[in-house]
């Protein structure tokens, strides 16, 4: 054999040992890509409560690639001598070895011996060394593509909610909500600048009052008692419109500023009569249907409804007049806060503002009392309206529906 066939025949040893590097070095890479992936991982459902799976997954390529590179070049690339010395372990008893060693010797011994080398190579075949895997790498891969697959499907513990803290929370979002509305409203009313900077206040000073450690019947007084203000200051600016009108001289200038004077009035009312309806529903929403979003609109916006009519009571004829024998009134109570009387109107020096049916009030700010005897029947009948004409997922449902008949 000559010398090229000998390099040729040297070489494609070298590459089968290389591949057997670029496998082992394929191993530890994945078990390092594995093991970043498995950490990127745990990290994000420990910091961030997600999967971070696209993070992770750029993680694992990354360290795969830069150590099985290092691996391969720095480590377990195979050097000449590692290539003869496995070469020599196939049985030619170190003669590659000792032929290196004597290859620029011109000796008769040497010569026969890089010869018999030369011939026992030729004999052999590339296919007898066999690729030596790294067990350890490999069993490392195996646990952590375990470990990274439990990251992945398993499903994050559910955290445990204090109910009242929930409803607590949805209330406040509720508030929010209610005084950005209130907020846009007053910007965008055509109203006067001193007007608008009044109303703003007030709208300030329900804002600030609202804590998390309120209930929901002191959230209602403070709604209320904010809405009372709005009446005051609408009562106001009439009365001095009035007291403008009677210290008048009846002068065009004067008349032109009453005219003036009264448009704004009228611009006032209208917004506050906005403002009132807002309150007003969110006053039936964390009462009626805690929890839920809300619209304007509701029962207490002084909007109209289509209500079925109530069956009659047991007590009473289909036309609602009293049995035969029965005192009009018999047997009925007044709303809480009401004195008895006809047609359910307020007492005298209350306004109606959060009211219900025909107008009698149902919540008292004074005494920190809604009375809902008064109101419930048909406000039961707007939830079941509701309940059907709306789409609600099956939990809202059953939470309008016991807070419902826990009010009966």
């Amino acid at each position: 054999m000559e010398e090229k066939e000998y390099k040729h025949k040297l070489r494609r040893f070298r590459r089968r040992l290389n591949t057997e590097a670029g496998i082992r070095a394929g191993t530890i890479g994945l078990a390092a890509g594995l093991a970043a992936m498995a950490a990127v991982l745990l990290y994000g459902r420990l910091r961030y409560q997600s999967i971070l799976l696209k993070e992770a997954g750029l993680a694992a390529l990354l360290l795969f690639a830069v150590a099985a590179l290092i691996c391969y070049f720095v480590w377990l690339r195979p050097r000449k001598k590692e290539v003869i010395a496995r070469v020599d372990a196939l049985g030619l008893k170190e003669r590659i070895l000792t032929m290196e060693e004597l290859k620029n010797e011109d000796s008769v011994i040497a010569k026969k011996q890089r010869q018999d080398a030369k011939d026992h190579l030729a004999m052999l075949d590339t296919a007898r060394m066999e690729i030596q895997f790294y067990i350890r790498p490999l069993i490392c891969s195996l646990v952590l593509a375990v470990v990274v697959a439990l990251l992945v499907f398993l499903p994050f513990p559910k955290e445990e909610i204090d109910p009242l803290a929930e409803k607590n929370a949805q209330e406040m979002q509720i508030m929010d909500e209610m005084i950005t509305i209130l907020k846009d409203l007053a910007e965008q009313a055509l109203i006067n600048e001193a007007h608008r900077a009044d109303i703003n206040e007030i709208i300030d000073a329900l804002a600030v009052s609202f804590t998390p450690e309120d209930s929901t019947l002191t959230r209602t007084a403070k709604i209320a008692t904010a809405s009372k203000r709005l009446d005051m200051y609408e009562s106001a600016e009439n009365a001095e419109i009035a007291l403008k009108k009677q210290q008048s001289d009846d002068s065009s200038e004067a008349r032109a500023e009453i005219k003036e004077m009264e448009s704004e009035q009228k611009m006032l009312s209208e917004t506050i009569k906005e403002m009132k309806d807002v309150m007003g529903t969110s006053i039936d929403v964390i009462n009626l249907v805690e929890g839920t979003f809300w619209r304007p609109g509701g029962p207490s916006s002084g909007s109209s409804y289509e209500v079925e009519e109530l069956p009659p009571e047991e007590n009473q004829e289909e036309n609602g007049e009293p049995q035969e024998g029965e005192e009009p009134g018999e047997g009925e109570f007044p709303p809480e806060g009401m004195e008895p009387g006809e047609g359910g109107e307020p007492q005298e020096g209350m306004e109606g503002n959060m009211n219900g049916a025909g107008g009698q009030t149902i919540f008292d700010p004074e005494q920190g009392e809604v009375g809902y005897g008064s109101v419930y029947e048909e406000y039961y009948q707007e939830i079941l309206k509701a309940l059907t004409e709306h789409e609600f997922s099956e939990e809202i449902r059953e939470m309008i529906e016991d807070y419902a008949n826990s009010l009966e």
